[in-house]
């Protein structure tokens, strides 16, 4: 399956900052609504995710199967819109090796003298 960037562009931006109200193009966010997700401690279990031995910014592989929760499309004289809700029900994360460890314990995993 082929990955899709769903960074914002530029003109997205000035869109967004067009319908939204925002009072500057600084507050419109890198990515849409909703592209992100939260886990608490116990999926971080579940998943056998460690936040001592990853860092902010570090990149993770998510692969997840989700159902369709909802659909929704809107037709008015101004616009069209639609949507989907996703709720995700399987996952698995990958933490891949980092060239660039920002913390000790991640310098120490990527020398292999911690266990990921």
């Amino acid at each position: 399956m082929q990955l899709v960037n769903m960074k914002r562009t530029k003109s997205e931006k000035e869109e967004a900052k067009e319908t939204c109200c925002a009072p500057s193009s600084s507050s419109i966010e890198a990515y849409p609504y909703g592209l992100e997700i939260r886990l608490e401690k116990e999926s971080l279990d579940k998943l056998d995710l460690d936040v001592d031995n990853i860092a902010i910014g570090r990149r993770l592989t998510i692969e997840a199967t989700a159902k369709i929760t909802n659909l929704n499309k809107s037709i008015s004289e101004e616009n069209n819109n639609s949507s989907i809700s996703l709720q995700i029900t399987d996952m698995a994360i990958s933490v891949k090796g980092n060239d660039n460890p920002k913390t000790l314990k991640e310098a120490l995993g990527v020398l292999g003298i911690l266990k990921r």
